[in-house]
């Protein structure tokens, strides 16, 4: 029994040695205690794109940030307080064998050019053998390319194709992806930020792992639905630290409880010229559909009511922030909230040079 599961580790030859080890010492352990071994499929596609800027973003710019493919992948491939990091460690505790994919991040940048999607996608699908247990992804949910307003639901929507309707598929999100109906159509498990500035990513992808690992153990059966308001706001008040979006992180925190499995509040990004860009409530649920559809109606009501808070941004024209900025003792940033790069700006506006 022992030679025959050993036997079953494909390709060993092309392996890693410390992929290997791990993987024995993993089915060593699973033999032993006479448990189940679930396989997982994990990696990760971010991007959050700008549809109003110029220029791509190439298989090269993934490259010269972070490509990483099958036993190229460690736990740390994506930072070691990621979201992958997060899914991997509960994985990992839960005894999972993994089946790394590919880990494909990119900062925020100009939209995709078709090869760079396709090589993202098809490298994705190749690494998930059809017996997989579960599909563990780490997206930002905001991809685009000028071919393909949905990246993201392209790639969910063929894995789901591929591994049939009863397997797992579990996936983390940035709080400004734009979610579609062909995610929700893809998906069994949903986990997004709750804080901006982010600082929850670990969290995050450890709270959809651990949703997934308690679906293949029949402990739950996840579902998630969705609710939208017809909103689209500036980020300057996306800080979980001040109302009005702290009023809401609270609210969706404490929506979180009970046979709601993982409670997102999606406030998007409005950097994106897509049809499906909305604020959306994204609950999943254990087995109960309709009490999650009432959360979810719920938490988005609670952003419909403060949308007009959210509009109150006060900008201030560049000759005044200029002069206000020289006045001051202390050293001073301007910001040109138009040219923000971790929005996926170029960052080459000269308008505040002009005016200085």
């Amino acid at each position: 029994m022992l030679y025959k599961s050993l036997k079953t580790l494909k390709s060993i030859e092309i392996r890693p040695v410390h992929v290997l080890a791990w993987r024995i010492k993993r089915r060593l352990k699973r033999l032993i205690n006479n448990k189940k071994l679930y396989k997982v499929a994990v990696g990760g596609f971010y991007l959050e794109s700008n549809s109003f800027v110029g220029g791509a973003t190439t298989l090269d710019d993934f490259k010269n940030q972070t490509f990483a493919v099958g036993g190229a992948i460690s736990r740390n491939s994506a930072g070691s307080a990621s979201e992958f990091a997060g899914a991997w460690d509960v994985l990992i505790q839960a005894e999972c064998e993994l089946i790394p994919t590919l880990i494909a991040y990119s900062s925020p940048r100009p939209p995709m050019t078709k090869d760079a999607l396709d090589t993202i996608t098809e490298t994705i699908l190749s690494s998930i053998p059809t017996d997989i247990d579960g599909v563990y992804l780490m997206l930002h949910g905001s991809a685009w390319a000028h071919h393909e307003d949905d990246p993201e639901g392209v790639l969910l929507r063929k894995i789901r194709e591929k591994i049939g309707p009863d397997k797992f598929i579990a996936i983390s999100l940035d709080l400004h992806a734009y979610f579609t109906e062909q995610m929700l159509g893809a998906v069994d498990i949903v986990s997004a930020y709750k804080t901006c500035p982010h600082l929850d990513l670990y969290e995050t992808g450890a709270r959809s792992a651990e949703i997934l690992v308690q679906a293949l153990r029949g402990e739950v059966k996840p579902k998630t639905v969705m609710a939208i308001a017809p909103m689209i706001t500036p980020p300057e008040h996306h800080d979980h630290n001040r109302a009005p979006f702290k009023t809401l992180m609270d609210a969706t925190r404490k929506t979180q409880n009970g046979k709601v499995l993982i409670a997102s509040l999606l406030a998007t990004q409005p950097w994106l010229n897509v049809p499906e860009l909305t604020w959306k409530a994204i609950i999943t649920v254990d087995e109960d559909v309709a009490h999650g559809q009432t959360e979810a109606q719920n938490l988005i009501d609670r952003a419909w009511a403060l949308r007009k808070e959210f509009l109150s941004v006060t900008a201030k024209p560049v000759a005044i922030a200029l002069e206000e900025a020289i006045s001051m003792d202390a050293p001073t940033v301007i910001a040109d909230m138009g040219d923000a790069t971790n929005g996926g700006s170029l960052g080459d506006s000269t308008e505040v040079l002009r005016a200085a």
